[in-house]
């Protein structure tokens, strides 16, 4: 039997992908994975223990609609105090990570010829859930501080005057993935200004929020700034507990929350994840962040012995590292090579809509050890330098 016969109609669109990427490898740089070291066995298995204990009889029946209660307060005491955010307590849904969560917005607000808006270079995920629905996705320029709020304003005034009106404004405002940037506060309310000024909800992804390695104080998130319900805002506990947990959230407008076709996820996860963090998240976020900052010093110090050539900043957070090569490295091209050589990164395309500048590549130092990514990291040049000796 041929299945791909009796696909439906208004199935997803095929996306252009590299192939290389399903690839097993020994030096993996193209996920970013919760940091193994950080998954204490033995506190987890607590945590377990008590969820089950305190809320077996809850098993049977479907969870609540927007998530177990307990964890939303503690959602909504932590958003208040780390990233500024006043919302009511029916105001949070708890989602099968920000995967999830975007997942259930694209299907209920995005269809083919939709346009929406993302910066430069916009996360692989999320840009292959809205080609998949047919969307247009228009890119809107960084720099150093982020999204440029000029730029924005320059590209909804163009489609303004072609009568389209894009759905939403999509951003990764700290660590942004893939450029680790983080948006400045005073382009913050620029974007926010903007977004009123064209009627454009933003789609706030902080996924990354809780990885600050270093450097200065992380910006109020831009949904803190939100007083016309403007801002859907999105984050995850899926990178800093265990991607197999699956458990993320959202802070949206009641009709918002109302249009949704919910995608639970494993309530056992998502007790499970309550207790853990109601005893230890602040202590997690310090180790995680230590074991983050000998990964990416390793990363940093491998790329000035062995790659001269890289161009690139040292991010402050997250989970990655954006590089930019000479033009004679095509990464996209170049990737069948690397995974023969046991490597593998993202080339720039995958984060643009047009799978186009792939004199950039995104390396993620959250998986493999320090020793691993100093070896990776010179497996990696040698391959690179042959096709810059040539």
């Amino acid at each position: 039997m041929d299945y791909s016969k009796k696909l439906s109609s208004n199935g997803p669109i095929d996306v252009l992908t590299h192939p290389a990427l399903k690839a097993d490898v020994k030096y993996i740089f193209s996920v970013t994975n919760t940091v193994p070291d950080c998954i204490d066995p033995v506190e987890y298995s607590k945590a377990a223990t008590k969820a089950i204990h305190n809320n077996s009889v809850s098993f049977g029946p479907y969870p609540p609609a927007l998530g177990h209660e307990p964890l939303r307060e503690l959602l909504q005491h932590s958003v208040a105090n780390k990233r500024a955010i006043q919302c009511g307590l029916d105001n949070i849904l708890i989602t099968d990570g920000a995967g999830g969560a975007l997942k259930m917005l694209v299907n209920a607000f995005i269809g083919p010829g939709d346009i929406v808006i993302a910066e430069q270079y916009t996360y692989l995920g999320t840009l292959r859930m809205l080609l998949e629905k047919g969307a247009e996705i228009v890119h809107v320029d960084t720099d150093d501080e982020g999204m440029i709020p000029e730029s924005l304003d320059n590209v909804l005034g163009k489609l303004s005057e072609q009568n389209k009106t894009p759905k939403f404004i999509l951003t990764i405002p700290v660590y942004q993935n893939p450029t680790g940037i983080t948006l400045s506060q005073d382009r913050r309310q620029k974007i926010l200004d903007i977004s009123v000024k064209y009627g454009i909800p933003i789609i706030e992804n902080e996924s990354y929020a809780d990885f600050r390695i270093d450097g200065p104080k992380l910006p109020n998130s831009i949904k803190s700034l939100d007083e016309n319900d403007m801002v859907i805002y999105v984050s995850s506990f899926t990178k800093l507990l265990g991607c197999s947990l699956r458990v993320g959230f959202m802070i949206a407008p009641q009709q918002v929350l109302d249009l949704l076709e919910t995608r639970r996820p494993s309530h056992l996860a998502v007790v499970t994840v309550y207790e853990y963090l109601n005893e230890h998240y602040d202590a997690h976020v310090t180790r995680v962040a230590g074991m983050l900052k000998d990964r990416r010093d390793s990363m940093v110090a491998a790329l000035n012995k062995h790659l001269p050539e890289a161009d690139f900043t040292v991010p402050s957070g997250g989970m990655m590292m954006w590089i930019k090569m000479p033009d004679k490295i095509n990464s996209w091209e170049l990737l069948d090579e690397a995974v023969e050589n046991d490597f593998k990164y993202n080339p720039g395309g995958v984060f643009r809509a047009k799978r186009d500048e792939n004199q950039f590549f995104r390396l993620t130092y959250s998986h493999n050890t320090p020793d691993e990514i100093t070896e990776g990291i010179e497996v990696l040049s040698q391959m690179f330098k042959k096709h810059l000796d040539s």
